[in-house]
C-alpha cells in the first residue's frame, strides 16, 4: 500500500476543507517530515489515514468519538478522502465520521451517521462501513492492529511494538508468511486421527460384543473354560486379545454343539414314532363314541319337533289375518288420518294469518306516525348543529397560534437545557481538571525549588573542597601541580561534607529533569485555564441569548458568571411552566377543532337526510297487509275442498272393515304388523317344516353307523398321549436349542470375520495419523514447537536480521536483537519474544529493560525490519509506506544522526517514510515537510518540497 493523496474536511482541528496533501511529490527523496505547533494536529494526519482505511485512529489511546472539528461551520461536511495504490492498482476510500450538527433549517440538532465508500479502478464502488472494512482487510491482508505494527508507529506505541508477546506476533506472522495452512494441517490431522480412532473403537467394541454374545451351552468343560477366560481378558483390556483367538474358540463351540445335536436328534425320532401310534388309537376310539352319541341326540330332536307341531298350525292361521289387516285395510285408514292432519294444518294457518293481519294493521299506523316524528326531530337537530358550528368556527386559527407559541418554547427550552445539563457539568469537569493540573504544578515547582537548592548547596561544597581534594594527592618531595613546590608544609583539608563530580552531575541532571517537568506542568495548567475561560465565555454568550428571549422577559443587565447561571436556572423553571401551560392549551384547542370537524360532518349528513328508511317501512307494511288478506281468502277455499275429501276417505274405510269382518278400527289395528314381522312368522313355519325333513334323513343315517358299536373310555387314552407329547416336545426343544446356538454362533463368527479387515485398516490409519499429528504439533520429544511455529520462527529470524542491520549502526554497535529460544518444552511458549544482546557487556537481557531512547531505536529497527520483510510481498501483504509519530525526543544528537542515515537510505528504496517530530535536528535535515499551523479559527496545512 502506497499513499497518493489525502484530503481532510472539518476533521480534528481542521475547520474547513484543507488543500490536498500530495504524497507523490515526496517520492523522489521518499522521506518527509510533519512539523508544527504543539496541539496543531500533526498526528491527526496519521489518524486520518488510519480512519479512512479501518475506521480507527492511529494510536490505541485515541478514540473516534469526536473526530468532527469544533471549529467547523454547520454547512461544512466532515470527511477524510484518501487515495492510494496497492500492487499497481489505484484505490480511493472516502469515509465520513459520525457526529451531530445543528439543523440548517429550523431549530434542533441532527445526527450524521458514519459512512464509507471504496472506489476501485474498473469496478463498482463498495458502500457501507462494514462492507468497506471487510474489503480493506481483504485487500491489504492485515487488520488495523497489524497495520499499526507494520506501517504506522504512533505516539506511545514504540514500547508496545518492541515488547509484543508471542500470541500477538503469531497473528501478524501468520498473515505475512501464510502459515495458516500449517495450522490447518494440524487441525485436519487431528480430525482425521479422531475419526479413525472412533472407527477403531467402534469396530473393536462391535467385535467384542459379538464375541460376548456367543452361547456355549456345551458339556465340554475345557472349551467352556477357554471361552470364559478369553472373554474375561477382552472385557478387562481391549488390547489383550486378537480376532483369530475369537474365531478359533467359536469354531470349537460350534463343532461341539453339532456332535451333541446328532445324539439328541435320534432320541427325538424315537419319541415321535411312539406319539404317532398313541394318537391313532385315540382317534379311532373318539370316532366310535361320536357315532353312538349322534344317534341318541337325533332321536331326542325328533320328539321335540313333533311336540311343536300344534303351535306351528295356530301360527299359520294368525299369519293370514295379519296379512289382510296390514295389506287390505290399513292403507285406507292411514289415508283418512293424513287428510285429517291436512285439514287441521290449514285451520291452524288460517288462524295465524288472522293474527298476523291484525299485527300488520297496527304496524301501518306506527310507521305513519314514525315518519312524521322523524321529520320534526331532524328540523330541531339542524338548528342545534348550526348554532354549535358558529361557536367553534375560530378554533383552527387558535390552534395555529398555540402551536407556534409551543414551538418557540421548545426551542428555547432545548437551548437552556443544553447549558444547564451539558455545558455547566462540562465546565465543572474542566474546573476539576484545572485544579488538578495546578496542584500538580505546585508539587512539581516545590520539587524543582528543592532540587535547585540541593544543586546550589552541592556546588558550594564541591568548590570549597576542591583545594582539599587536590591536597589529598600531594606527596612530600613531588611537585605540586599548582605551584610547583616540592614541600607541602600546610596542605588544605576537606570539610565534613564531600560532594564528588559524579554526584554533582546527577544532581544537575535531576534539576534539569524537574525543570522540564515543572515547565510541562505549567504549560498544561495554562492550556487548561485558557480552555476553561474560552468555554465559560461561550456559556455566557449562549445564556445571555436565552435570557434576552421575549418569553423570559429579563431586561436586567448581568455580567457576573454566577448570576448568569442562577438566572438561567430560574429561566429554565419559567420555560418549563410555560411548556406545561402550552400543553394544556394545545390539548383544549385540539379538542375544540375535533369537535368542530365532527359537528360539520354531522350537519352535512343531517341536511342530506331524505327519510327513505321511514317511507320504506310504511310502504312495506302496506304491501304486507294486502298480501295477508289475499292469502287468507285462498286458504279458506282450500279448507272447504279438504273437508270434502276427508268425508269420502272415511266412507271407504268403513266399507273395508265390513268386507274383511273387522268389528272396529281398533280390532284392525291390533292385527297390523310390519313386513319384517310377517317375514319372521313365515320363516318360522318354513324352518319347522325343513327341520322335520332333515331330522328324518339324519336319523336313518346315524342309526346305520351306530349299529354294533359300544362306548369306549378315551380319558385314559388321552392321558397316555399327553405324557408322550411332553416327552417329544422336550426332545424337540433340546434339538432347537442346539440348532439356534449353532446358527447364533455361526452368525457371530461371520460378523467378526467381516469386520477384521476394517478394524485392522482403521487401527493402521489411526497409528499413522497419530504419528503425523504429534510430529506437526511438536509433541514427539521433550521440546514442544508446532510446524507452524517452526515456520514462523524461521521467518521472524529474517525480520530480526533485517532489524539488526539498522540497530547496530544506530546504537554504534552496542545492541543486537535475538529471539528467545529457551522456551521449548514449557507449557507456554515465548519463542517469538525478544531479548537484546549488549555487546559492551556480552550479556543478554529482556527488551523491556531498555531505556526510553534505547527502546525507540530497537522499536524503529524492528519496524523497519518488519516493513522490509512485508515489502517482499510475502503472504500478499505489501506496504510501501512507513509512518513514525514522535519518539525522537528520547535520542541524543548522535543517535538522531544514525537514525536519519537509516531512514534516508530506507526511503531511497521506493518506500515513502513520514516522520512527526519537534526536534530541530530533523526540521533542519529533512527538507520535504508538511507544516501544520495552529490559529484561533482552527489549524491549516501547507507543504514544502525543500527545493
Amino acid at each position: 500500500m502506497k499513499p497518493i493523496k489525502l484530503i481532510l474536511s472539518a476533521f480534528g482541528p481542521y475547520a474547513t476543507t484543507m488543500p490536498q496533501i500530495d504524497f507523490e511529490q515526496f517520492e523522489d527523496r521518499g522521506l518527509f517530515l510533519i512539523c508544527g505547533d504543539t496541539g496543531a494536529g500533526k498526528t491527526t494526519i496519521f489518524d486520518a489515514i488510519s480512519f479512512a482505511l479501518y475506521g480507527t485512529t492511529s494510536g490505541s489511546y485515541r478514540d473516534t468519538k469526536n473526530l468532527r472539528s469544533e471549529y467547523a461551520s454547520d454547512e461544512t461536511e466532515s470527511y477524510v478522502d484518501f487515495y492510494f495504490s496497492h500492487q499497481s492498482v489505484k484505490y480511493h476510500v472516502k469515509r465520513y465520521p459520525a457526529y451531530e450538527r445543528k439543523k440548517l433549517r429550523g431549530e434542533g440538532m441532527i445526527s450524521e451517521k458514519e459512512k464509507a465508500i471504496l472506489y476501485t479502478e474498473g469496478k463498482a464502488p463498495v458502500e457501507g462501513v462494514i462492507q468497506v472494512n471487510n474489503a480493506i482487510r481483504e485487500l491489504l491482508h492485515i487488520d488495523n492492529d497489524q497495520f499499526k505494527q507494520i506501517s504506522m508507529i504512533a505516539q506511545g506505541e514504540f514500547w508496545k511494538l518492541l515488547n509484543a508477546k508471542t500470541e500477538e506476533r503469531t497473528q501478524i506472522l501468520r498473515t505475512i508468511f501464510m502459515t495458516g495452512a500449517y495450522k490447518n494441517i494440524e487441525f485436519r490431522l487431528k480430525d482425521r486421527m479422531d475419526e479413525y480412532y472412533k472407527q477403531k473403537v467402534a469396530y473393536e467394541s462391535s467385535i467384542i460384543q459379538y464375541f460376548n454374545d456367543v452361547e456355549t451351552g456345551t458339556d465340554d468343560e475345557e472349551i467352556a473354560e477357554e471361552y470364559e477366560e478369553l472373554r474375561s481378558r477382552a472385557t478387562g483390556s481391549k488390547s489383550a486379545w486378537n480376532a483369530g483367538e475369537f474365531l478359533k474358540v467359536i469354531e470349537a463351540v460350534i463343532n461341539s454343539d453339532k456332535e451333541r445335536y446328532k445324539v439328541i436328534y435320534k432320541e427325538l425320532q424315537k419319541e415321535e414314532k411312539e406319539l404317532e401310534r398313541n394318537k391313532n388309537t385315540l382317534a379311532v376310539a373318539e370316532s366310535n363314541n361320536r357315532a353312538i352319541e349322534r344317534y341318541e341326540d337325533l332321536k331326542k330332536e325328533k320328539e321335540a319337533l313333533e311336540a311343536k307341531k300344534a303351535d306351528i298350525d295356530a301360527l299359520d292361521i294368525r299369519l293370514k289375518k295379519n296379512k289382510t289387516a296390514t295389506h287390505e285395510v290399513y292403507p285406507h285408514y292411514m289415508g283418512w288420518i293424513e287428510k285429517q292432519k291436512e285439514v287441521a294444518e290449514v285451520k291452524k294457518i288460517i288462524s295465524q294469518k288472522k293474527i298476523s293481519r291484525e299485527s300488520c294493521e297496527e304496524k301501518v299506523k306506527q310507521a305513519d306516525a314514525k315518519l312524521k316524528a322523524a321529520q320534526e326531530e331532524l328540523k330541531k337537530r339542524i338548528e342545534l348543529l348550526q348554532e354549535k358550528k358558529n361557536k367553534l368556527k375560530d378554533s383552527p386559527k387558535m390552534l395555529e397560534r398555540v402551536k407556534a407559541e409551543d414551538e418557540k418554547t421548545d426551542a428555547l427550552l432545548r437551548d437552556i437545557l443544553s447549558i444547564t445539563e451539558d455545558k455547566l457539568p462540562l465546565r465543572k469537569k474542566k474546573q476539576d481538571e484545572l485544579s488538578a493540573l495546578q496542584k500538580r504544578f505546585k508539587t512539581a515547582f516545590a520539587e524543582y525549588e528543592k532540587a535547585c537548592i540541593e544543586c546550589l548547596n552541592a556546588e558550594k561544597i564541591m568548590n570549597a573542597n576542591r583545594a582539599g581534594l587536590l591536597a589529598a594527592g600531594l606527596v612530600e618531595g613531588k611537585e605540586c601541580p599548582v605551584c610547583g613546590s616540592i614541600h607541602h608544609p600546610r596542605p588544605a583539608g576537606l570539610s565534613e561534607s564531600v560532594i564528588l563530580e559524579d554526584e554533582f552531575k546527577k544532581l544537575q541532571e535531576k534539576q534539569e529533569r524537574l525543570t522540564e517537568e515543572k515547565n510541562r506542568c505549567n504549560l498544561d495548567a495554562e492550556k487548561a485555564k485558557t480552555s476553561l475561560e474560552e468555554f465559560e465565555e461561550q456559556i455566557k454568550r449562549d445564556a445571555l441569548d436565552c435570557l434576552e428571549n421575549s418569553l423570559i422577559k429579563n431586561d436586567s443587565i448581568i455580567s457576573d458568571f454566577d448570576e448568569i447561571t442562577k438566572s438561567i436556572a430560574q429561566a429554565s423553571e419559567i420555560i418549563k411552566d410555560k411548556k406545561k401551560e402550552n400543553t394544556k392549551a394545545l390539548t383544549a384547542v385540539k379538542k375544540d377543532c375535533d369537535l368542530l370537524s365532527e359537528t360539520e360532518n354531522e350537519l352535512d349528513r343531517a341536511l342530506r337526510e331524505d327519510f327513505k328508511k321511514e317511507i320504506g317501512e310504511k310502504n312495506d307494511a302496506d304491501k304486507e297487509l294486502t298480501s295477508l288478506i289475499a292469502e287468507t281468502g285462498t286458504l279458506e277455499d282450500n279448507l272447504k275442498t279438504l273437508v270434502s275429501e276427508e268425508e269420502k276417505r272415511l266412507e271407504k274405510l268403513n266399507e273395508k272393515l265390513k268386507e274383511h269382518r273387522f268389528t272396529s278400527t281398533e280390532d284392525m289395528l291390533e292385527n297390523v304388523v310390519s313386513e319384517n314381522d310377517i317375514a319372521k312368522i313365515e320363516k318360522q313355519i318354513a324352518d319347522h317344516k325343513n327341520a322335520v325333513s332333515v331330522n328324518l334323513a339324519q336319523l336313518l343315517h346315524a342309526e346305520s353307523e351306530a349299529t354294533g358299536k359300544t362306548l369306549i373310555d378315551v380319558v385314559e387314552l388321552k392321558r397316555v398321549c399327553d405324557e408322550q407329547s411332553k416327552r417329544t416336545d422336550a426332545a424337540r426343544a433340546s434339538c432347537n436349542d442346539v440348532l439356534n446356538r449353532i446358527k447364533n454362533n455361526t452368525d457371530r463368527a461371520e460378523s467378526i470375520g467381516s469386520q477384521i479387515g476394517a478394524f485392522e485398516e482403521s487401527l493402521h490409519q489411526f497409528d499413522l495419523c497419530k504419528r503425523l499429528y504429534e510430529l506437526v504439533r511438536g509433541t514427539t520429544k521433550n521440546g514442544k514447537i508446532t510446524l507452524e511455529q517452526y515456520i514462523q520462527a524461521a521467518g521472524f529470524d529474517g525480520i530480526i536480521s533485517a532489524a539488526n542491520r539498522r540497530l547496530l549502526p544506530m546504537s554504534e554497535g552496542q545492541y543486537e536483537l535475538f529471539r528467545q529460544e529457551d522456551s521449548l518444552g514449557k507449557k507456554s511458549n515465548n519463542f517469538l519474544d525478544l531479548e537484546v544482546l549488549d555487546n559492551h557487556t556480552g550479556h543478554r537481557r529482556p527488551v523491556c529493560n531498555l531505556s526510553g531512547g534505547e527502546s525507540f531505536k530497537a522499536s524503529l529497527s524492528l519496524a523497519l525490519g518488519l516493513s522490509d520483510t512485508v515489502s517482499s510481498n510475502l503472504g500478499g501483504v505489501q506496504m510501501d509506506a512507513l509512518f513514525i509519530d514522535e519518539g525522537f525526543g528520547t535520542l541524543d544528537k548522535r543517535s538522531i544522526d544514525n537514525a536519519m542515515d537509516i531512514l534516508i537510505n530506507l526511503s531511497g528504496t521506493n518506500k515513502l517514510v513520514g516522520v512527526i517530530s519537534h526536534r530541530e535536528e530533523l526540521i533542519e535535515n529533512i527538507p520535504q515537510q508538511i507544516r501544520v499551523t495552529k490559529t484561533k479559527d482552527g489549524s491549516f496545512i501547507s507543504t514544502d518540497r525543500g527545493l
